[in-house]
């Protein structure tokens, strides 16, 4: 059935400061518009069904956004 977990897929749940901003099946995700302050990114992986795994594969790091390091 549509939306039915699959063995061995998924994909990403990216959340920044809290808020849901992408789902992605791709290792790469640009999140536009963002400012120059500092966030928690956490990214979880999630079965094709948006399920989440048990146990829980993710992980969250902090990191501050700079304009003019990242060539805006």
């Amino acid at each position: 059935s549509e939306g039915a977990a699959r063995e061995g897929s998924g994909h990403l749940h990216v959340w920044l400061n809290g808020q849901e901003v992408a789902r992605s099946d791709r290792e790469e995700v640009e999140i536009a518009a963002v400012a120059d302050i500092a966030y928690e990114l956490r990214v979880d992986l999630a079965l094709a069904n948006h399920e989440a795994l048990d146990p829980s594969v993710g992980e969250t790091i902090h990191l501050t956004v700079d304009a003019a390091t990242c060539g805006r």
